[in-house]
């Protein structure tokens, strides 16, 4: 069985950690002062920052947005496609309805999704306060942080042998269970390689 594009086009598959952007716009600094957040910046949320997402969900501007760079750029690279099976993308999602408005935003534009569902984790999300040009990113990894190799079903193992490009985040093969050697014998010399480094750490890592 064919999973995807046809033959003449390439074949994507993303795998990285979903996340659902809870973006608003502010017009002071209370929220960064309230959380420690500094403008301009992007760090992972502490235990004290867990109440910031409420706080941004009851804001009157929030906006609910597909985040995660990896899941994005899938997302573009189908809708530029409009070819069904040009892209698709693996991660972990709870199953709350966050997790179902990840699903829903990627079927929208025809993106292939096969999501490790996990009930005892909440689905990932980025809060993201915008002041003026500048952006403050607060992010919870919860779920994306469990999908494992080891739980790939038959489905996502069809989809991986028919990609010729993989794009992963490195911070996401930096868990255990995600080695992207295992993935190296499908396409062989053929397979086209992506990794998306962001940080500092990665490098040396």
């Amino acid at each position: 069985m064919t999973v995807g594009a046809s033959d003449s086009n390439p074949i994507f598959l993303g795998i990285g950690n979903p996340l659902l952007d809870l973006s608003i716009t502010v017009t002071d600094q209370s929220l960064h002062e309230k959380y420690g957040l500094k403008t301009d910046d992007a760090i992972l949320a502490n235990d004290s920052q867990m109440a910031l997402y409420d706080d941004v969900l009851n804001h009157p501007s929030v906006q609910l947005i597909t985040g995660g760079a990896t899941l994005n750029s899938m997302k573009m690279i189908q809708w530029l496609s409009k070819k069904p099976g040009t892209a698709s993308f693996f991660g972990a999602i709870g199953t709350d309805k966050f997790g179902q408005k990840l699903k829903s935003t990627c079927d929208e534009v025809g993106l292939k999704t096969v999501f490790q569902e996990c009930p005892d984790f909440d689905t990932g999300k980025c809060a993201v306060l915008i002041k003026e040009h500048e952006r403050s990113l607060v992010t919870h990894l919860g779920a994306a942080q469990q999908f494992r190799l080891k739980n790939m079903t038959d489905e996502m193992w069809e989809i991986a042998k028919n990609a010729s490009i993989f794009y992963i985040a490195v911070s996401f093969s930096l868990y255990s269970d995600r080695s992207l050697i295992l993935f190296a014998p499908l396409k062989s010399l053929i397979s086209i390689w992506g990794l998306d480094i962001y940080e500092p750490q990665q490098i040396l890592a």
